[in-house]
C-alpha cells in the first residue's frame, strides 16, 4: 500500500460513462457530450476539474503493441503498452509529472499527438530523444500515427505489486472512447455522497438514456486492488494465531 504508485488520487472520484453506440458513433459526438458534462459539473460547488480517461489505473487496463515509424522490429520484439485516451488536465489531476517535452492540448493540435511514459520511451528509444517520434496502435491502419510531444512519469496501472506498464496517452478529443465508453474523473474537495445527486442530474439533463453508474473514490479503487492480498494476510495471521 505504501509503494510509490506514480499518481495521487486521494481527492479523485471516477465513474464509467457508457454512451449509446448508435447515438454517439463518432469521436466528435463523444467529445461534445463530455465537454457539456464537464461544463455542467464544473459549476457544482466542490468540483475542481473533470478530465476523462478510457483506461484508469488499477481498474481497466488493456495491452497492445506499439508500432514505431520506420522500425523494422519483428512483431514479437515490439514494446507492449497500455493506450489510455485522456483529457489534457488528467495528468494535473492525478499528479503525474511531466519529464520532458509538453502535454497535448484538448483543442488546437494540428497533428495527432501522444504523450508516452518514461518506461515506454526507454524501451522504444534507448539513449534517444523521444520527442517527435511517431507511433501507432493498429496493425491495420498503417498511416494512423501519433507524434510524441512529451514524456510523463510511470504509473502502476495493473497492480501495486507489479512493475509499471509502459503507456502511450492520446487525447480523448482525438480518439474518443472504446466503444463510446470512458471514465469520468472528478477532482473534488467534497465527499462522494455530496456529488452523487448533482452527478446523476447532470447526466440525466444531457441524455436520460445514458446510465448513471456509481461514483468510486480512487482510494477505494486502490484498496480494492489489494483485496486478495489483504485476505491472504488475514488468513496467514489467523493460522499463525
Amino acid at each position: 500500500m505504501n509503494v510509490p504508485r506514480g499518481f495521487d488520487g486521494h481527492d479523485v472520484l471516477i465513474s464509467l460513462l457508457k454512451l449509446p453506440t448508435d447515438r454517439y458513433p463518432s469521436v466528435e459526438k463523444q467529445a461534445s457530450f463530455f465537454r457539456r458534462l464537464r461544463d455542467d459539473l464544473s459549476s457544482v460547488p466542490g468540483v475542481l476539474q473533470v478530465p476523462a480517461n478510457t483506461r484508469p489505473p488499477l481498474l481497466d487496463e488493456a495491452i497492445y503493441p506499439v508500432f514505431e515509424e520506420d522500425s523494422a522490429k519483428p512483431l514479437n520484439e515490439l514494446t507492449s503498452a497500455s493506450w489510455p485516451n485522456v483529457s489534457s488536465n488528467y495528468f494535473d489531476v492525478m499528479k503525474i509529472p511531466v519529464r520532458a517535452g509538453r502535454l497535448f492540448r484538448d483543442e488546437g493540435e494540428t497533428d495527432k499527438v501522444a504523450v508516452v511514459s518514461e518506461s515506454a520511451a526507454r524501451r522504444m528509444w534507448p539513449g534517444q530523444d523521444p520527442i517527435g517520434k511517431r507511433v501507432r496502435k493498429s496493425i491495420e491502419a498503417a498511416d494512423d500515427y501519433s507524434r510524441v510531444v512529451g514524456v510523463v512519469g510511470d504509473v502502476l496501472s495493473s497492480a501495486l505489486d507489479r512493475v509499471s506498464t509502459p503507456a502511450v496517452y492520446r487525447p480523448y478529443t482525438q480518439r474518443g472512447g472504446r466503444p463510446s465508453a470512458a471514465y469520468v474523473v472528478i477532482e473534488a474537495s467534497v465527499p462522494p455522497a455530496a456529488l452523487a445527486t448533482p452527478f446523476r442530474k447532470a447526466i440525466t439533463r444531457l441524455d436520460p438514456d445514458v446510465p448513471v453508474l456509481e461514483l468510486l473514490p480512487m482510494p477505494a479503487v486502490i484498496a480494492g486492488s489489494v483485496q486478495m492480498r489483504r485476505f491472504q494476510t488475514w488468513l496467514l495471521t489467523a493460522f499463525a494465531l
